[in-house]
């Protein structure tokens, strides 16, 4: 029994990595793609970091799930160079099935900076909703109390919880012919990238509905007693700026969980959930193998949409990002800086002409 079943788990092995190239080329995708998408994402929380004008709380937020998008790449990498180093030294089917097959435990150890790094990011985008309503809630007093403990609290909870997690993997002594969790625990895996869709979608709806929120509040308090409302409308603007940023990075996150969700459904339905292998599961995992490895490539996609997304609708952290690569100097960088001078001088404007009406009313008292 033991022998037929790693006689189909190397036949497996034999027809994905040596008779085919799509592997191997996914592979190398992910590879090449790993190390500038890294390089990006630190640059990206290095940036936010540096950016002072917004507030403690939001820049710790927003730079931890940058670093988080990094380290998923990071693990992304690790995979990807794993699997090309074997391919590249190992010929015999037999070698390259003792390297490539790895067990569940062995598996799981490969795979843990990406589960970690990809955790946070699923759980980041969750937080920094939290974040956001608690600065809508208490907006009149948010940006004067600070308040960092919030910031640093909500992501020391978040990798506590993603560290725990960790300890409750699946583990065994089971081998499959590549390392994916699907294809060795099926159901459980729908059942979380599922929970994980749902999760995702609630949390782009706490965004669009707190993005409604504060730009209603902005309107309520658009002209009522200026002269002590002035740092409560800064930050709703700020409120409404940054919740606005998180829509479409919310937007790009429920798609991938989607497509994964349905890939799964359609593919692996027919995936036993069991470890021992067979002619029927081995032709099932055959087929979905490139499609599941190419859904990890979703990752750098999603790191690059985040930092477009981010350049594109904070000109604060754009210029800090140019001046660190050296281009302040830059065309784009000077208008930035123009587009930022305008808004100073016309939210200065606003502060003196509301000055200007409170010494009218309190004149007019008198």
């Amino acid at each position: 029994m033991l022998n037929s079943t790693k006689s189909i788990l190397c036949s497996v092995v034999g027809e994905l990595f040596l008779n085919r190239t799509t592997m191997v080329a996914i592979y190398g995708a992910q590879a090449v793609a790993s190390i500038p998408t890294i390089l990006l994402a630190l640059l990206l929380a290095a940036a936010i970091l540096k950016t002072t004008s917004l507030h403690f709380n939001v820049r710790i937020s927003l730079a931890n799930l940058a670093f988080a998008t990094g380290l998923t790449d990071c693990g992304m990498g690790i995979v990807a160079f794993y699997q090309l180093y074997g391919l590249t030294s190992f010929n015999d089917e037999d070698k390259l099935c003792d390297w490539i097959a790895l067990s569940q435990t062995n598996c799981r150890l490969l795979r843990t900076v990406h589960n970690i790094g990809s955790l946070v990011v699923l759980t980041s985008l969750l937080f920094l909703a939290v974040e956001r309503l608690c600065a809508t809630v208490q907006f009149k007093t948010y940006e004067q109390h600070q308040n960092r403990s919030l910031g640093i609290g909500l992501v020391v909870l978040q990798w506590l919880i993603v560290l725990a997690s960790q300890t409750n993997g699946v583990s065994g002594d089971a081998r499959f012919p590549y390392c994916q969790g699907v294809i060795s625990s099926p159901r459980m895996t729908e059942v979380f990238v599922g929970t994980c869709l749902i999760v995702q979608l609630l949390g782009l709806g706490a965004f669009v509905i707190l993005v409604f929120i504060n730009k209603h509040k902005m309107r309520t308090y658009h002209m009522n007693r200026a002269l002590q409302l002035l740092s409560t409308r800064y930050q709703l603007n700020e409120n409404v700026k940054t919740t606005k940023l998180m829509v479409p990075i919310s937007a790009v996150n429920c798609a991938i969980f989607a497509v994964s969700l349905f890939i799964i459904i359609v593919f692996a339905r027919d995936l036993p959930e069991t470890t021992i292998l067979t002619d029927a599961s081995a032709h099932v995992m055959i087929n979905i193998a490139p499609w599941l490895e190419l859904l990890t490539l979703s990752m750098p996609l999603f790191t690059v949409t985040f930092c477009a997304v981010t350049v594109v609708y904070s000109p604060t952290i754009r210029v800090t990002m140019f001046r660190m690569v050296g281009l302040g100097t830059w065309a784009q960088s000077q208008h930035t800086a123009h587009v930022l001078a305008v808004e100073n001088a016309d939210a200065k404007n606003i502060y003196f002409r509301q000055l200007q009406q409170q010494w009218k009313r309190t004149a007019t008292h008198k």
